[in-house]
């Protein structure tokens, strides 16, 4: 009986263990879900002051090819939106990538 006694009090710290992990990990999901709804909003935020804004374009986009003067960029950028946007994100990805 005392190892019957012994396994049920082992097995409730288990389980009051699992439980506390389970809501710890419930609440790290949330905290880093408004962490990410907070950078996208940032994100968005920084992508209209860029289309009045030189400098915050070049915070988005810190690395621009050096075929044409990163001003040309902004207001292709600011004109075509998505397109060029692809290609600088895929610019700064990779030089960022050669960097390392």
């Amino acid at each position: 009986m005392a190892a019957l006694q012994q396994f049920k009090t082992e097995r409730a710290q288990v389980l009051i263990q699992s439980e506390s992990q389970k809501q710890t990990s419930t609440v790290n999901i949330k905290q880093r879900s408004v962490l990410i709804l907070r950078g996208i909003d940032q994100v968005r935020a920084l992508s209209q002051q860029a289309k009045t804004s030189y400098k915050a374009f070049r915070q988005i986009y810190p690395l621009v090819p050096n075929d044409h003067d990163p001003q040309v960029y902004w207001r292709a950028w600011r004109i075509l939106g998505r397109p060029i946007g692809e290609l600088l994100y895929r610019y700064n990805k990779q030089m960022d990538g050669q960097m390392m």
